[in-house]
């Protein structure tokens, strides 16, 4: 099943195992959905199977972060690498593939337009957040495509922007891709627990 998934992942990227620089390229709608499609497949594979690829991804993962930081806080550009190389997005847990992160060559926004609107939709709803603040933290990018289309994820691609502050999460937006609408902003400036939902502030009226 393992020798399976990968031969799919090559098939599907068309790609040499090892991506460079030059090899770069986005991944369409539809051979991402072929990519999540695939890993549904390894959860009807025994489960010594499933616990092998979620190993290898775990190792994969660790690897990148001796170069990159942790993986929760990689570019959208890292994370695209990753997928390009792997079919999956990084993790300690469950190998997973769907939302999957992608390059935004075919997004209608640019990155410097969706970090805009995002700050944009944090600050309107948050005035300890303005633009300036803003200014001063660590904003992250990523564009996803997604097979489950409800609450947030939109079919044309969805971009997720993340603020910091040193290693705290302070804010993050998500916005549709084809219009650039946000469709909904959480604020953690008053969560203590990175693990718990609690005095997080989740805002979808845009």
């Amino acid at each position: 099943m393992k020798k399976m998934f990968s031969l799919l992942i090559a098939l599907i990227l068309c790609a040499a195992p090892s991506i460079s620089l030059a090899e770069r390229r986005a991944l369409s709608r539809q051979e991402a959905i072929a990519l999540m499609v695939a890993m549904e497949g390894i959860y009807c594979a025994e489960d010594a199977d499933i616990r092998s690829i979620q190993n290898e991804n775990e190792q994969h993962t660790r690897e990148w972060e001796k170069e990159y930081g942790s993986h929760l806080r990689w570019d959208g550009d890292v994370m695209a690498d990753y997928v390009l190389e792997y079919g999956m997005m990084p993790t300690y847990n469950a190998p997973y593939a769907n939302p999957l992160a992608v390059y935004p060559d075919d997004a209608k926004l640019t990155i410097e337009d969706a970090k805009r609107i995002a700050a944009q939709a944090v600050a309107s709803v948050e005035d300890r957040l303005p633009g300036e603040k803003l200014d001063s933290l660590t904003c992250l990018w990523e564009f996803d495509y997604c097979r489950d289309l409800g609450w947030w994820w939109t079919y044309d691609g969805t971009w997720i922007i993340t603020w910091y502050n040193e290693n705290e999460i302070v804010c993050r937006a998500f916005l549709r891709d084809a219009d650039g609408k946000p469709t909904i902003v959480f604020i953690y400036l008053d969560s203590h627990d990175p693990y718990s939902d609690d005095g997080v502030a989740v805002y979808t009226d845009f």
